[in-house]
């Protein structure tokens, strides 16, 4: 009893809750004395115990949780802007490729003959060379 009233609710752990209970269970049933004032409080230090370690899981694990995901979706995020860096600059391949070709104008009359021919036949298109 004594040890319960000079431990601090910090100091308390899951082995010294069950070293108090065997205590408690011991004294009343070898000693025949009414605990239920102890029984009664051990009930409210484990439920101060319980709401101790749930903080704990609050402010540690589950902060470490919520950084891990940050890191891992900053992670994903510079992966995908150097997917779109690559991209960007393929595009820009192409459109130098395309402006190049267009200049020299075989594009153009590529594109030219392609709509004039689209309409007549393969025989006719062979016949035109």
């Amino acid at each position: 009893m004594k040890e319960m009233h000079t431990t601090l609710v910090t100091d308390i752990t899951k082995h010294l809750r069950q070293q108090w209970y065997h205590y408690i269970i011991f004294v009343e049933i070898y000693a025949d004395i009414e605990v239920g004032f102890m029984w009664e409080s051990l009930r409210k230090i484990t439920r101060n115990f319980y709401y101790q370690q749930v903080s704990k899981v609050l402010e540690t694990e589950f902060l470490m949780k919520i950084e891990k995901k940050k890191d891992e979706l900053l992670n994903k995020i510079s992966k995908l802007r150097k997917k779109i860096d690559e991209y960007n600059a393929g595009l820009e391949n192409r459109k130098k490729l395309y402006e190049c070709s267009r200049k020299k104008g075989t594009l153009k009359e590529g594109l030219e003959m392609e709509n004039n021919f689209r309409w007549k036949s393969a025989s006719e298109i062979g016949l035109l060379k």
